[in-house]
């Protein structure tokens, strides 16, 4: 497992044009259907694909983001640029933004 934390700053970006949505570029990336929240959980249809930053907690104790983007499939309640919230996952199913 991996921290991640929402990205700032990334709403109009623009996923390549050979794909729908940042979903489908998850989905058709790892052979997988998105069937819930990579945050909360919630089994949803109603997700989208989420900019995500990878975290690191140094020595200090504070989090800190790593340069780099990835998406994930996540529930509009969740993809919040806003939410500082600090979660974990599986770093297989974590797509760079290219």
């Amino acid at each position: 497992m991996i921290y991640v934390v929402n990205a700032v700053g990334t709403a109009n970006k623009k996923c390549p044009s050979e794909y729908d949505s940042w979903l489908d570029f998850w989905e058709r990336k790892t052979n997988k259907m998105a069937t819930y929240c990579r945050n909360c959980g919630k089994s949803t249809r109603n997700l989208c694909g989420g900019h995500v930053q990878k975290v690191e907690q140094r020595s200090d104790g504070n989090w800190y983001r790593i340069p780099g983007l990835y998406i994930i499939p996540i529930c509009p309640e969740c993809n919040n640029p806003e939410n500082n919230k600090i979660f974990h996952v599986d770093e297989r199913e974590l797509v760079k933004v290219l």
